[in-house]
């Protein structure tokens, strides 16, 4: 659901980019942002029908982004997967560390992983 939700999410994005770099600029660039344009800030010339459907667009992009947020955290309370601050594995530490990779008495069961030293080999001997 959450992928579907996403797909769709990219769609809107995309039209709404191409509807925002097609539309007409409404004032003279920075100069009507300072008051040289006065007439035309903050929106008081009529909206035509590219500027609505940006505005839909934007509206649907809101409802979608909150959507995927609400769709996903349910199903993360569904599969039981704990979001752990600092960790990214989304295992849970108290079902027990992983198994040692160096076999058993390898580390002497602290869990730490000591680097094996390496004999010094001279090239060509």
């Amino acid at each position: 659901m959450v992928t579907l939700l996403c797909i769709v999410l990219g769609i809107v994005s995309f039209l709404m980019s191409m509807a925002i770099l097609i539309q007409e600029p409404k004032q003279g660039g920075l100069s009507g942002t300072f008051g040289m344009g006065g007439d035309q800030m903050l929106g008081a010339g009529n909206p035509n029908a590219i500027s609505k459907f940006t505005g839909i667009l934007a509206g649907t992009f809101l409802v979608l982004c909150l959507l995927i947020g609400l769709v996903d955290q349910a199903s993360q309370e569904q599969t039981g997967i704990k979001d752990i601050p600092g960790d990214s594995s989304g295992l849970d530490p108290s079902v027990g560390a992983p198994p040692d990779p160096g076999g058993a008495g390898a580390g002497a069961g602290t869990g730490s992983l000591t680097p094996t030293p390496v004999p010094n080999e001279q090239p060509g001997g």
